[in-house]
């Protein structure tokens, strides 16, 4: 809401963590991004033809237009089916995001959602892992079998039981 406020945020953040670099990984909330996970039976060569193929499988589920969306993906597992991890942005948030970056000399080499950013923190989740986080907006659950992304979740904040039992 407040630009200054978070650019000074940041900065203080960079500051007191060292970070002397321009180069960074960018993590936004996830009430900013929309993940999915699909199954299709196969995949263009093209990234451009990727792209189209699964703002058109999504088109119907997002809130947004997918057309103008920033669509990420990454491929879970290719045998038999192709199962993706999808992360789609309003390219406006995206940008936002990047102005406020680039407005310090920084440059966001990877933009992504906070829970996959975290899941990546995580030691080793080559067994089965239940990942949980909460914060004042959102729940988001996800599930990790054999070190694969099968499941994810968002909803509204409530009693963590019903976010979890389902």
């Amino acid at each position: 809401v407040d630009i200054s406020v978070v650019r000074e945020a940041t900065q203080k953040a960079l500051e007191d963590a060292g970070f002397t670099g321009s180069e960074l990984s960018l993590v936004i909330p996830d009430e900013a991004v929309r993940i999915a996970l699909l199954d299709v039976d196969s995949l263009p060569a093209a990234d451009a033809d990727r792209r189209a193929i699964i703002r058109w499988k999504l088109k119907k589920n997002v809130p947004f237009d997918v057309d103008s969306a920033q669509v990420t993906y990454e491929i879970l597992r290719d045998n038999p089916r192709i199962e993706l991890l999808v992360a789609l942005s309003r390219q406006v948030i995206v940008d936002q995001y990047q102005a406020l970056t680039e407005s310090m000399g920084l440059h966001a080499g990877v933009v992504g959602p906070s829970t996959t950013a975290a899941l990546k923190l995580l030691p080793d989740i080559s067994g089965d892992v239940l990942f949980v986080k909460k914060s004042p907006t959102s729940v988001t659950t996800s599930v990790v079998m054999g070190g694969t992304l099968r499941f994810y979740r968002k909803v509204a904040p409530g009693p963590l039981y019903d976010a979890l039992y389902p």
